[in-house]
């Protein structure tokens, strides 16, 4: 919701950041696959792989956060 929140102070839409809508899709959807597959290297590294997601899905929204910002004041 960040990205899109930056329309709302006058700039444009965000894209910026490491852990996007796609790159979080991609990411659970490869975990389902490989323990669809019964590779337990994902089993055992499960809890490590969605807290470095999380961590980078905060990166994400405060780059969004910061560049909507300094955006809009670039404009004034």
């Amino acid at each position: 919701m960040t990205g899109v929140l930056a329309t709302q102070v006058g700039g444009t839409r965000r894209y910026d950041g490491p852990m996007g809508k796609s790159e979080r899709a991609f990411v659970v959807g490869l975990i389902g696959l490989l323990l669809g597959f019964e590779i337990e290297v994902v089993r055992n590294f499960a809890d490590l792989i969605f807290i470095a997601m999380s961590l980078l899905t905060l990166i994400t929204i405060l780059n969004r956060i910061k560049n909507s910002l300094s955006e809009k004041k670039n404009d004034v």
